[in-house]
């Protein structure tokens, strides 16, 4: 289960955002991928999960600029949250951790807040907007490489010197402590000399050894410092920085084989509670299960008070632009905490709309309005539509309209209230509760 949140965080490394990416284009791509990427998919429309998406995602597109596209693009199905900038989180729980050692009230420094931009738990928007940084015109590629050469050159010296983890650790240690003293004697200039020793004696601390971003970093890299046999890759430096940054708020950690097996190794998963996973297809199959167990319990982190939908009615088409225009309206009046959700069934046959501003470009039935079509067959019977209608509610009861006609602005908050009090209709309109029940009934067709 979540552990600060409702909904699930579930962090993707590069690797499985690409993999996801290529399923419409390759297929080379492993099956279990397409059915992870639906599970994620439902489970982020129910408002069961969310997939944050970070800076250094950005970076990782920019160097893979064919497949840019098409993963932002299904980043936008999995979530709408985005996490901090690694070096922002950094400063935050440095700031908590020195608020603990100086005895002061602090927050907790892995509360969501500490993370992310928005808070994870927040409903699930219509759309999703990000914009294109151009991050290609930087050169990220040779900086990683050049990182990656010297850090092998500098574990072949450890090697020879036969430097252990434990004392490599040290150093690392060490030098976070005068990064830490450096940068802060910098920013707070000019310090008076008690508050340089206090700065001092906490960088010395246990409170600022167990600063999850600076402790989880110290640890990986004294790992990939002190293998004897392995050569320090292009991408482990990456890896350091966002698992470091992240994992502590995830739930989930999607992440390369090698990196999965350093977190276990030293039980950085253990420490933070994190379940981790990786593109291997054993383990695929292993989140795959996981996600459909977590999925069937889960209870959604936010559910609208009631549903409206919508069929096409057999008169006065002509009317759905301003009929939808009062929903609209309607489902505004309900204000942010309470809302609800509109679905309009498309037979084919409604009408388009073409408004002044843009000349030539086709609206659709249902205008600007915040409404979630569903395509149905004509003649489709009505227990076909319930049967669909309840496949797609998400609240307790629904309201079926068959039928454009003036509306009041208090309209679903009306429906919610009467559905409530289990009342059969609201405004003429029937109300239906989402799990049947059993009667038998004529199969009519609308």
């Amino acid at each position: 289960m979540p552990k600060r949140t409702k909904k699930l965080l579930v962090y993707l490394d590069q690797n499985f955002l690409s993999e996801i990416a290529k399923l419409d284009s390759s297929d080379q791509v492993k099956p279990e991928f397409r059915k992870i990427y639906e599970l994620l998919h439902n489970g982020f429309v129910d408002e069961k999960l969310v997939v944050p998406s970070s800076w250094v995602h950005d970076i990782e597109s920019s160097l893979a600029s064919h497949l840019k596209d098409q993963i932002v693009r299904h980043q936008h199905y999995l979530g709408q949250v985005r996490l901090k900038r690694p070096d922002e989180i950094e400063n935050t729980q440095v700031s908590t951790a020195l608020d603990l050692f100086l005895g002061n009230d602090r927050e907790d420094p892995l509360r969501p807040e500490a993370a992310f931009n928005a808070h994870p738990d927040q409903r699930v928007k219509r759309f999703g907007i990000s914009i294109n940084q151009n991050l290609e015109q930087f050169n990220f590629r040779a900086g990683r490489q050049d990182r990656a050469k010297r850090l092998d050159e500098l574990r072949l010296n450890l090697g020879r010197r036969r430097v252990t983890y434990e004392s490599q650790l040290k150093v690392e240690k060490e030098e976070t402590c005068n990064q830490f003293l450096n940068k802060y004697a910098r920013l707070l200039a000019p310090l008076t000399e008690e508050r340089y020793a206090q700065l001092a004696a906490f960088s010395e601390s246990q409170s600022f050894e167990n600063i999850p971003r600076l402790s989880i970093t110290n640890r990986l890299t004294a790992d990939i410092l002190t293998r004897k046999t392995r050569q320090i890759q292009f991408g482990d430096t990456t890896d350091i920085e966002f698992l470091s940054a992240y994992l502590a708020y995830m739930d989930v950690v999607c992440t390369d084989t090698f990196m999965a097996e350093q977190l276990r190794t030293l039980r950085i998963d253990k420490e933070f509670d994190v379940r981790l996973f990786t593109a291997k297809t054993g383990s695929l199959n292993a989140l795959k299960t996981f996600l459909e167990d977590y999925l069937k319990d889960a209870t959604p982190a936010n559910r609208p008070s009631i549903t409206a939908f919508v069929l096409p009615p057999k008169d006065n088409r002509e009317g759905s632009h301003a009929f939808f225009h009062q929903l609209g309206g309607a489902l505004a009046f309900m204000g942010i905490n309470d809302y609800a959700e509109i679905y309009a069934f498309d037979d084919g046959n409604m009408p388009k709309y073409e408004y002044a501003q843009s000349p030539g470009v086709a609206a659709p039935f249902y205008g600007l309005q915040d409404v979630t079509p569903i395509e149905i067959r004509p003649g489709i019977s009505g227990d076909e539509i319930l049967k669909l209608c309840r496949e797609h509610c998400h609240s307790d009861s629904f309201v079926l309209i068959d039928e454009y006609k003036t509306i009041p602005r208090a309209f679903l908050s009306g429906a919610a209230m009467s559905a409530e009090r289990n009342m059969a209709t609201t405004q003429g309109y029937r109300i239906y509760k989402r799990l049947p029940i059993v009667t038998k009934a004529r199969n009519n067709h609308y």
